[in-house]
């Protein structure tokens, strides 16, 4: 007598490979890792930025990363919208790679805009390069950047 037998693809569901992968360098061989993540809203984001990404050019990628402004716990940590994707980089994590200060100011940059009534949220801004006679001579940190004074430097009135 011939018995039937199931089979299925089973995969574990994967929240934050990325992070995973970056606890796991960081573990020294413990068998037990925490973190801080919140399941609930990692899954809410993941969803959300794949519903996002859908819409964007097949090359476009995207990060997340939510920081408890009072602990400095993570909450969410979402290096890339598709991990298994390796056509697209998906195994490359968008939270740590390095950034030109500019993508890195704008989010702040914008806001205070927003805060002193430059800028509201519907203003249309052009993303170009700038040049206002400003010349480096070093290698521009974001903790450099924000010892700068900007009223003598940039001609901010």
């Amino acid at each position: 007598m011939l018995e039937q037998v199931y089979s299925f693809n089973f995969k574990p569901k994967q929240l934050a490979p990325l992070l995973a992968r970056r606890l796991l360098a960081f573990s020294d061989g413990q068998s037990v890792v925490k973190s801080t993540i919140n399941s609930d809203l990692q899954q809410s984001l993941q969803d959300a930025i794949s519903s996002y990404m859908s819409d964007m050019p097949k090359q476009s990628s995207a990060a997340i990363l939510v920081v408890d402004n009072k602990t400095s716990a993570v909450k969410a940590y979402i290096g890339t919208v598709d991990f298994a994707n390796e056509d697209n980089f998906g195994y490359v994590d968008m939270v740590q790679a390095t950034r030109s200060p500019g993508s890195t100011l704008k989010p702040f940059l914008y806001g205070m805009a927003m805060d002193e009534g430059l800028i509201h949220s519907h203003s249309l801004l052009a993303d170009v390069p700038r040049n206002w006679g400003i010349t480096a001579r070093a290698i521009l940190t974001v903790r450099l950047m924000a010892q700068l004074p900007l009223k003598k430097h940039c001609n901010v009135r």
